[in-house]
């Protein structure tokens, strides 16, 4: 009762900070978000966090009993980051998530440093998620002012830029990065699967894989 307690006050002065409730987003609209959005689109929220953050999301998922225990047992306030963390990540809008990502990068860089990666393993998943980056990707075309005036949000213009928050893709960019996602993964899987013939341990015992 009390963590939930806990969640429901901390989402109710995250959104205040970081959102406009005259505008747009209140913790209501961010309730039906969660909600109802995978509804229309499965997994939405795991796509939106891959386009936006590239591999993160997937190296979590890879990784994620050692990676809850590495963060949990930090603190009591690590703890209750992580509650709070679960929540956003159920939001397809991934930009909400972006405040509380560098406390997870500390945990996570100790679960993958115990795996003893090699330096062509790295090197590997740094290339991929260079390519999830798609800074290769022009966001200024030429319609994206004239779409974004016409409120055409699903226009190819449009897209470019609204296509990196999960909640407002298009059903195409939602198809697009649904497939690059699953590449994604089987490509990271490929290449930390290597480990799993080694036995990976990590230091309080346990195994993953």
């Amino acid at each position: 009762m009390t963590l939930s307690v806990f969640i429901w006050v901390a989402v109710k002065i995250f959104l205040k900070i970081h959102t406009n409730e005259e505008f747009f987003s209140s913790s209501s609209f961010f309730a039906l978000q969660i909600l109802l959005r995978p509804l229309k689109y499965p997994l939405i929220s795991f796509v939106g966090h891959v386009a936006f953050y590239g591999i993160l999301p997937i190296l979590v998922a890879f990784t994620f009993r050692n990676f809850v225990k590495a963060f949990v047992n930090r603190s009591v306030g690590f703890a209750l980051i992580f509650a709070l963390l679960m929540v956003f990540a159920l939001d397809s809008e991934s930009r909400h998530l972006a405040s509380l990502i560098p406390l997870l990068l500390l945990p996570l860089g100790e679960v993958l440093n115990s795996w003893e990666l090699k330096k062509y393993q790295i090197f590997s998943l740094v290339g991929i998620q260079l390519l999830l980056s798609h800074f290769y990707l022009p966001i200024n075309s030429e319609n994206i002012l004239s779409e974004m005036e016409a409120a055409n949000w699903t226009g190819e213009a449009a897209q470019r830029y609204l296509m990196n928050f999960g909640a407002y893709m298009s059903l195409e960019s939602y198809l697009l990065w649904l497939g690059i996602s699953v590449l994604a993964i089987l490509a990271c899987y490929g290449i930390l699967k290597i480990q799993s013939k080694r036995k990976m341990r990590f230091p309080d015992g346990g195994e993953q894989f």
